[in-house]
């Protein structure tokens, strides 16, 4: 389990130096390899691993749209969700439905980016 949770975070952290050297690549169709091992090992993770705050911070601050792999105390979690959707406004999406329900939390992620009114909560679509 700890091994698990290492080679996580050192494909966190592979990713995050992938994603610094290479920003044109981000939006790419084909991801550059690291990333595509981390959505591998994150497919196959335990539950423990993937309830680890520490892992799930490592992995948005890089790839905010992964915070779908983890579960949902985490993704109800303001901190790891204001990572996540720091990192991408898409991330919106993943997040758990009583934050996309927060007016204070969705109002702070619109005013960076108007585009994520795509994906907050339906409450907020009437």
């Amino acid at each position: 389990e700890d091994a698990e949770r290492e080679t996580i975070l050192a494909a966190a952290k592979a990713c995050a130096a992938v994603e610094r050297s290479d920003r044109d690549r981000r939006n790419a169709l084909v991801l550059p390899e690291p990333v595509q091992e981390l959505q591998y090992l994150l497919a196959k993770a335990r539950e423990s691993v993937r309830s680890d705050r520490e892992v799930a911070l490592a992995v948005v601050s890089g790839h905010g749209e992964f915070l779908a792999k983890f579960d949902d105390a985490l993704r109800d979690d303001i901190e790891v969700a204001t990572v996540a959707v720091t990192n991408s406004t898409q991330a919106l999406k993943c997040v758990g439905e009583g934050l996309r329900a927060d007016k204070d939390f969705v109002l702070s992620v619109v005013r960076r980016d108007g585009y994520a009114l795509r994906f907050v909560s339906k409450v907020w679509r009437r």
